[in-house]
Formats: structure tokens, sequence, C-alpha cells
């Protein structure tokens, strides 16, 4: 597989993630922990797949105290919260966006970078791989899931992965106080009117928001496939993501082995160690980056 390497290191630097977590008593996260349930993709129905990830992403959000707003920077739900490791790498395999890998109580997503951040792309990825991360099932071993930007097939995890983010991103209870009570839409400029608004409030992409909302039953489904075309107009307010810039370590391990070296857990060779330094390289805290190694590595624009 093209991303042989790039999977093993991920898994790697998730492991340490953990080790260091528990090192400095931080809360090392859902998956780890295995607080929630891996579960089989539900196949009785056509939609049963996206009723199911609708219904997983309800638990996850009620798992983390919040059922119905915005999540303001997915990066620190899916990092800090849930323990999986977010990284930002070229990936060998020509086309595609993501990539998550799981083994035992170790989990990485892996995002190729953007170049076209015209809207909050890296939110709608994050949230996708994440279904995977933490409801796929797995036979033991190493369990990869890789992504297209363009993939619009209707396999039955990739149905449920897909209606995880929409409803991860766009709570049904948050657009219900939001928009009140799904009513059917019909008139073109009224349902545009809905989706600019409900995407700038919750921070997704027009088209998952266009979906989003004519599945929930807000805006006839008669005018998805017109929707989903139609030119998006621009944000009326950006959605950052922090991430970690290309082939650098993940935000939360650069924090932890900060703290880990501060307690005194962590020598200077080990902090070089984890963090990808040359041994003679200066730590970070000592060559002007600032003290929170956290905030070393950020997106710029509206990943």
């Amino acid at each position: 597989m093209a991303e042989a390497p790039a999977l093993d290191a991920a898994l790697a630097h998730a492991r340490a993630r953990n080790e260091l977590a528990r090192l400095v008593s931080e809360d090392v996260g859902l998956f780890p922990e295995h607080r929630l349930q891996t579960r089989e993709v539900a196949g009785d129905a056509a939609d049963s797949p996206a009723r199911q990830g609708y219904l997983l992403a309800r638990e996850l959000r009620h798992a983390v105290g919040n059922d119905a707003n915005a999540f303001t920077d997915l990066r620190e739900l899916v990092e800090r919260v849930c323990g999986v490791t977010v990284l930002v790498r070229r990936l060998a395999t020509i086309g595609s966006s993501a990539f998550a890998v799981k083994a035992e109580d170790a989990a990485a997503i892996v995002l190729a970078p953007i170049t076209h951040p015209r809207e909050p792309l890296a939110r709608v990825w994050l949230a996708h791989e994440l279904c995977h991360v933490l409801f796929d099932p797995d036979a033991g071993g190493v369990h990869v899931v890789v992504d297209f930007d363009d993939d619009r097939q209707a396999r039955q995890a990739e149905q449920r992965a897909r209606a995880f983010a929409a409803e991860l991103l766009l709570p049904e209870a948050g657009l219900r106080k939001l928009i009140g009570a799904p009513s059917g839409v019909t008139g073109e400029v009224a349902s545009r009117n809905l989706i600019a608004m409900a995407r700038d409030a919750f921070g997704s992409t027009w088209q998952v928001t266009a979906n989003h909302l004519c599945n929930l039953g807000f805006i006839s489904m008669g005018l998805r496939d017109w929707l989903e075309r139609q030119q998006a107009p621009a944000m009326s307010r950006p959605w950052s993501t922090s991430l970690p810039v290309v082939d650098a370590p993940s935000l939360q391990l650069g924090s932890l082995t900060r703290r880990g070296y501060d307690a005194g857990h962590l020598t200077d060779g080990e902090v070089r160690a984890l963090l990808g330094l040359d041994v003679l390289a200066p730590l970070p805290w000592e060559s002007g980056q600032g003290r929170d190694v956290d905030r070393a590595s950020r997106a710029v624009g509206t990943w």
C-alpha cells in the first residue's frame, strides 16, 4: 500500500501521544479508553447507514456534553477529547484527501494539505474520519480507511460516515433552535438563504449543509440536486481549524511533550526524538517559537 510508511508513522505518533498523556495525568480520551463501542453498519434499508450515522453523531455529542452547539475547533474535539492524533501529510495515493488508522488504543487521522481553503473542508474531513475511527468495527490488527475528496460511492460505511459528519457539524437540535421546525421549504431563494445561515452558524461546507437540510426536511428534497450545484456565497465568518503544518508533529503531542519536559519526565534528547528534531537543534521553547508548542504550528485560512 502506498501509504504504508505514513500509516506506521501515524500509529507510532498516536501511541507516543497516549503515553505522554498518561505520563502527565491528562485524560487520554474517548477512543483510547474505549468509552464508545464500535458498531456494524446498519443495512436493513437503503437509508439505514445514514440514519445510524445521525444517531452515532448524537451519541458522541451527548458523551461530550454538547447536543446542539457548534464545535469551535474540531481538531480540539478529535485530538483532545476523543484521543485521536491529527496530522497533515502529503499523501501518496492520488486523489486522497485523508486517511484514518487505528490499532488497539491508538488512532490517527492524517489529512492531505488543503490548497483551496474557500470553505472549512478540514472540519468535514475530520468529522468523517472520526466516524471511521470511533465506530467502524475491526477484527484486530490495524484498521485503515483511505478517503477521497470526490468520493461519492454509496458504500454503506461511507454513507454512515458522511451522515455522521453532517450531523456532528450541523446537529438537528441546533438547527431547530436556529431555523425552527422542518417545513420543507420549496423556494429557491429561501432555501439558499437557509443553507447560508446554517453553514455559517455551524461551520460546514455548502454541499454538506444543502444535503443535510434536505435530508432532515428543512428544505424540499426536490431542490437538493439543484442546491448542491449552486455556487456557494462567501462565508460571513471564518471557521479556522488549528492544524500542524505539513510533516510537523501533532499539536497535542507538542503540548504534552512540553508539559512532560517541564515536569522533569523527559530529557532534552527524548524531546527531540518525540518532535523529530535534529540532535543539535534547540528545543522549540528555547528558539523563539513561543512557550506553548500547541500554538507553534497553525494553519492559515479557513481550514
